[in-house]
């Protein structure tokens, strides 16, 4: 019989805090919005095109503004920015919030050029899906999120794997980016 040996129990209250904060787009984040957009523009053109055709980068971010102001109003979209060391670091979305058969919604994101491979894309990830699967009223009580992705685009096929998404076998999705239609295949994290 070999001797008694002690339990090691972890600390939680030493736990890492967060390096990231996320926040809802507000008047006085535009510029550093529009520098992080500046940094970002060639991976954004061709991952996420956050820009319409011919739109300046202020009238980007005003339509940006307005999309997070009306989807807490209407409480159909959970939109935010996240800050890293004093600058704005992407944005983490949830988009087509409906609370019927099913409390789902659609995911999106985008980081900052110059920050990637930080763990900021893992770590805003993680954050926002704890909120949507945070019941009500202190989250958004969702139960399913569907991410859609371009095969092509290894780096958020990673991120959503680490963030436990499943790929949902052969089922696609055409999405419109950029004005011209894409598919992308569809991911699933569930509660």
């Amino acid at each position: 019989m070999s001797p008694a040996r002690g339990v090691h129990v972890r600390d939680l209250t030493s736990a890492r805090p967060p390096r990231i904060q996320l926040k809802s787009l507000v008047e006085a984040d535009r510029e550093p919005y529009l520098e992080a957009v500046r940094v970002s523009r060639a991976a954004l053109d061709r991952w996420a095109t956050l820009h319409r055709p011919e739109e300046s980068d202020d009238e980007l971010f005003c339509r940006q503004l307005a999309l997070t102001e009306s989807g807490q109003t209407h409480a159909n979209a959970y939109r935010r920015v996240a800050w890293y060391q004093g600058r704005i670091a992407g944005g983490f979305n949830l988009t087509s919030i409906t609370r019927g058969l099913q409390f789902e919604a659609d995911v999106n994101w985008w980081v900052r050029s110059d920050l990637t491979r930080l763990g900021v894309g893992s770590e805003g990830l993680s954050m926002l899906l704890a909120m949507a699967f945070t019941p009500l009223p202190g989250g958004l009580g969702l139960n399913r999120v569907l991410a859609s992705i371009r095969p092509d685009n290894l780096w958020s096929v990673r991120l959503a794997e680490r963030t436990r998404f499943r790929r949902m076998g052969a089922e696609r999705r055409s999405v419109l980016v950029g004005g011209r239609w894409e598919t992308h295949d569809l991911y699933e994290r569930s509660v």
